[in-house]
């Protein structure tokens, strides 16, 4: 008489736990463990060469906080489309990207003393002699979206 009280009380609990008790978190998909408070900048690197170098940083910097977030993990796509994506995840707001290319292994953005590469006027115009302005770009990142084609490859700037 006891096994019959006691297996279906068992069965009732399995069926009646929440779906996602019952499956793994997959730690390996970097959007699984996104802030949703947070936005996300993506766009396509260059980089006047034959290659785009691994040592390449994406950073944002705060309009108003001059905070500074990087990424150097680049996406690298192959095919008749092959290029190389990045993804930065920032607090809302407002910023200035930029690529740089580190000078030495002892890297801090904030020095100012590598390059800047900015996401800029000269970029959307074309990248072309003819583009008048290398004024970089402020983009604006509102909360749980994606700003897109954000592209950082405005090499030619005068220093």
């Amino acid at each position: 008489m006891l096994r019959t009280i006691i297996f279906p009380a068992a069965v009732f609990l399995l069926v009646s736990m929440p779906a996602n008790a019952q499956q793994p978190r997959n730690t390996l998909d970097p959007g699984a463990a996104s802030n949703p408070a947070s936005g996300t900048i993506t766009g396509t690197l260059s980089y006047p060469s034959d290659h785009i170098p691994r040592e390449i940083h994406i950073c944002a910097e705060g309009v108003e906080s001059k905070k500074i977030v990087c990424t150097n993990e680049h996406f690298t796509q192959t095919g008749k489309d092959a290029r190389t994506t990045y993804r930065l995840q920032v607090e809302p707001g407002p910023y200035r990207v930029f690529s740089i290319l580190p000078e030495s292994s002892d890297f801090e953005p904030s020095s100012g003393l590598d390059y800047r590469a900015y996401y800029s006027e000269f970029v959307t115009c074309g990248s072309q002699a003819s583009c008048p302005s290398h004024e970089p770009i402020v983009v604006e990142v509102p909360a749980g979206k994606t700003v897109e084609r954000i592209d950082p490859n405005d090499w030619y700037a005068p220093n």
